[in-house]
């Protein structure tokens, strides 16, 4: 590292620092829906059937035509989703996470050498979480000393109980919580995400799980509430793929498409957002930062969409 390197990292440490300490009561909630289909979604909010999530696209500003990284994998997908940048695009030739999805195993594999949404957060003196499935597929993004708590637990429920229990606590609360609901990803690849250009629906498994998962939403928003954090509160939810028959990892539609939503009191009332560009899913961690107060990385691909943030931030 040059003395000049050395010098603007500072200078953008102090920054932000700066910014954290006038910004140090907003939180952020990262949720991921594991393969979380936008088409099911639609089709199961007509139906009445996900009332948390009808709820908060109408209070907030979200979008069913987001597209994540190819290949549509866990991995790569969630490397993006927390790092702002299209890393399959960049490192195409990372074995473990580009070319095999791999789970992470301590005695094979590092984490990203890349700044991760963590890393920049807890620079600034913000408190960090993740609460992720014990496939250990987002193990990647938890670079040492970036993250205050780490788990990686084999049931939603269990990582739910987690959170609301770590939000709960005034002292440990972080300010960036990621949480990963792996229920829809077990259910598609067992019993299908159905086929959208032919036709074949959703298995009926695959759409309880939906709705299994918007109940768990509903009681994570509801305590947020409870703990009169809402109103300062960004919650973003969206997936890291869709699926189609039992499968992911291409590049059709039914893979590439996800949900991306912005709700809480740092959201704007936007309804269904209608932007000249489309918003891919390594722009949640531009606008993780955004509504942090902090700077983006500008050798970022994300970008935060402002659009879906509430004026003044």
């Amino acid at each position: 590292m040059t003395r000049r390197q050395w010098l603007k990292g500072m200078v953008l440490m102090g920054f932000s620092l700066a910014l954290a300490q006038n910004h140090s009561e907003r939180w952020v909630v990262i949720i991921s829906i594991d393969g979380g289909k936008p088409s099911a979604i639609r089709r199961l909010i007509a139906e009445g059937k996900l009332p948390n999530l009808k709820r908060l696209m109408e209070e907030g500003s979200y979008t069913l035509t987001a597209q994540t990284v190819i290949p549509s994998s866990t991995a790569p997908a969630h490397v993006s989703m927390l790092t702002g940048i299209d890393y399959p695009e960049r490192f195409p030739d990372d074995e473990a996470i580009v070319k095999k999805n791999e789970p992470f195993d301590e005695g094979r594999h590092r984490p990203v050498s890349v700044m991760t949404v963590f890393e920049i957060a807890k620079q600034a003196g913000f408190r960090t979480a993740l609460f992720a499935g014990s496939g250990k597929r987002i193990k990647y993004v938890e670079k040492p000393n970036t993250l205050d708590v780490a788990e990686y637990l084999p049931s939603d429920d269990e990582r739910l109980k987690r959170a609301i229990a770590l939000l709960g606590d005034e002292r440990k609360r972080p300010h960036l919580l990621f949480l990963h609901l792996t229920e829809t990803d077990h259910a598609g690849h067992k019993y299908g995400w159905g086929n959208d250009p032919l036709g074949i629906p959703p298995s009926p498994e695959y759409l309880q799980a939906l709705q299994n998962i918007d109940r768990r939403i509903g009681q994570l928003v509801a305590e947020l509430q409870r703990l009169n954090l809402w109103a300062q509160t960004l919650l973003l939810i969206t997936a890291d793929h869709g699926g189609i028959d039992k499968n992911h990892g291409g590049n059709s539609p039914d893979e590439t498409t996800i949900p991306w939503l912005a709700a809480g009191g740092l959201a704007r009332r936007s309804s269904e957002l209608r932007l000249q560009r489309t918003i891919r899913v390594f722009d949640t961690a531009a606008t993780a930062l955004a509504a942090l107060g902090l700077p983006v990385p500008d050798d970022w691909d994300g970008k935060p969409v402002w659009q879906a943030l509430r004026d003044g931030l």
